[in-house]
């Protein structure tokens, strides 16, 4: 999906591309989850499998249908729409030619490995996946739609720099979850705070898709797949850890004391992982995200012939306007 996120989405669009799209199986899973039980009810355990299976062979048949690698592939899509699309993520290092049998680089493993900010990013993103995913569903997707399209205003209008809005994101999604994490452990029995508590921190833990998860096309579209994959990966190997972690925490004695460690040991690495994010991250594209000596950002007569494109059909439309006005 990173991939074609490069190739599709505009830059400044992606923080909420990524938020309706990627975070909807938060969503997804606060509805599956009841009727699941319902199912089972009425069915049998056997139907919850037919459940969940037949709306994934029709978004496949959808997939299949529908997307293209390229917008200029896309039989439905306007020439209009397609030469905007391009001329944006063109801007942004996007490399576009593989479909013309250009020659690809393969994947720069000694510079991807030893890139700062992407490991900035990925130590960010192991700080946030591997510890609230019990927690409300439906308060992150909320969280993760609202600060994206507030994000997308403000950086449309250059109230705030790409940058600053990563960073912001990174703070909103770590920071104030800490800090209800913190509350938690000290709120006592009282479910209806405990409750309102979770509920924030997910709120604002869905700014995450602003950061770390966009933050990936934005250092290497050509990699995106690649470097995001890493991510997910370590990812998962932390999510292993922290239940045995907790378990060791809380072992044979269910106390709040106990408890409030664990919830220590998180707000600890939500801070680390902030930090460094914090520290290194960076929007600017990466030098081996080029591709070898076919495709220059700045040069290309291919991106000027776009972006006349683009300009000529803006000029027309703007022009067509006056007539009517007039």
């Amino acid at each position: 999906m990173h991939v074609l996120v490069t190739r599709w989405i505009p830059p400044l669009e992606r923080p909420r591309f990524f938020s309706y799209v990627f975070f909807a199986s938060t969503f997804s899973v606060s509805i599956t989850l009841p009727l699941c039980g319902v199912f089972i009810e009425r069915y049998g355990w056997e139907a919850t499998f037919y459940l969940t299976s037949l709306p994934s062979l029709v978004w496949c048949l959808a997939w299949f249908t529908l997307v293209c690698d390229f917008p200029d592939q896309h039989p439905r899509i306007s020439e209009w729409e397609s030469s905007y699309i391009v001329s944006k993520v063109k801007e942004r290092g996007t490399y576009m030619a593989q479909r013309k049998g250009r020659d690809q680089k393969s994947v720069p493993w000694r510079s991807l490995i030893t890139s700062v900010p992407l490991w900035a990013s990925i130590i960010h993103s192991l700080g946030n996946n591997g510890l609230l995913s019990a927690l409300p569903f439906v308060s992150r997707y909320v969280g993760s739609i609202t600060w994206s399209t507030l994000v997308d205003f403000s950086t449309s209008r250059n109230y705030i720099s790409l940058l600053a809005s990563r960073k912001l994101a990174c703070i909103v999604s770590s920071f104030i979850p800490a800090a209800m994490l913190l509350w938690l452990a000290y709120s006592g029995c009282n479910s209806v705070l405990a409750l309102s508590l979770m509920c924030v921190a997910l709120f604002c833990n869905g700014a995450v898709t602003i950061s770390t998860l966009t933050n990936h096309t934005d250092i290497a579209p050509n990699f995106a797949g690649t470097t995001f994959g890493i991510d997910q990966t370590l990812t998962s190997f932390l999510s292993f850890f922290v239940p045995v972690v907790v378990g060791v925490l809380t072992d044979g004695q269910q106390t709040l004391g106990n408890w409030r460690n664990a919830f220590w040991t998180c707000v600890t690495m939500y801070t680390l992982t902030t930090i460094v994010y914090l520290l290194f991250a960076s929007v600017s594209v990466q030098p081996w995200n080029s591709l070898r000596g076919t495709w220059d950002v700045t040069t290309t007569h291919e991106d000027d012939v776009v972006v006349d494109k683009f300009d000529d059909k803006k000029e027309e439309e703007t022009n067509s306007l006056q007539t009517s006005v007039g």
